[in-house]
């Protein structure tokens, strides 16, 4: 779970729906190992395309040459938008009727038997900051054992703060005059960028007529423009969890 990220859900929707404009050579991830590029071999339809990311071999361990089908979608809840990824059947050489490319050498793929994200403004931000709920259940090309559950927790919340600074200096540059961000943005050749404006005209005209902001069990207290705060944590799988009664 991540609360109270400073970044507006549209640009943080902008970064799945023009993945191929990240110029990963500008952006360092720490903990990670390096992300060479992402391309989108085919889109299907505004809100579904390929999307392919190879990552640089990691020492002894192979890199990744993997493509996930990526699909985003407006929730019944105003503002809401679920982004859904899943990676077609491992050893496949096509999917949905387009062919894929064969991973690179010292390159296997990565399988996302399936991911979720919940993506909503930040409670009383007005689309300043966002809050975003994480699901992912996958297959890498490493060992589990090498990746322990205590380690992906500590790792993760690591990496969820040392990641947000290269994510918001890379949505700053979204905004510059030249931006392709931009430009993809103001054509909206595929409609994308008009609905996700109008459902969240939706959810702040339903905010103003009930005179307050959403409330949320599972929300922080809003983040100040003085002085972003957010949080993020990790819930264990159902399975993991200890039983009580």
């Amino acid at each position: 779970r991540l609360r109270g990220v400073p970044i507006p859900l549209e640009s943080a929707l902008a970064l799945f729906h023009e993945i191929d404009l990240i110029e990963m050579e500008k952006v360092h991830f720490p903990l990670l190992p390096k992300i060479e590029r992402f391309r989108v071999p085919h889109r299907f339809a505004a809100n579904d395309f390929l999307m392919r990311n190879c990552v640089q071999p990691w020492g002894p361990f192979p890199g990744a040459d993997s493509v996930h089908n990526l699909q985003l979608f407006a929730l019944p809840q105003r503002g809401e938008v679920m982004v859904w990824i899943q990676s077609p059947p491992e050893g496949a050489t096509e999917f949905r009727g387009v062919a894929l490319p064969p991973p690179g050498p010292r390159r296997k793929r990565n399988i996302i038997h399936g991911a979720t994200m919940v993506l909503r403004p930040t409670p009383g931000s007005e689309d300043t900051h966002h809050d975003t709920d994480f699901f992912m259940k996958a297959k890498l090309p490493i060992p589990s054992w090498v990746i322990p559950g205590p380690l992906v927790r500590w790792a993760g919340a690591t990496f969820a703060r040392k990641v947000i600074g290269p994510v918001e200096a890379l949505v700053a540059s979204m905004g510059a005059e030249e931006s392709p961000f931009r430009e993809r943005a103001a054509a909206d050749a595929d409609g994308f960028y008009g609905g996700v404006r109008a459902q969240l005209r939706q959810l702040y005209l339903a905010v103003a007529q009930r005179g307050a902001a959403p409330e949320r069990r599972t929300s922080a207290a809003p983040a100040t423009a003085e002085r972003p705060t957010w949080t993020f944590s990790i819930l264990k799988p159902p399975s993991q969890r200890r039983r009580r009664g």
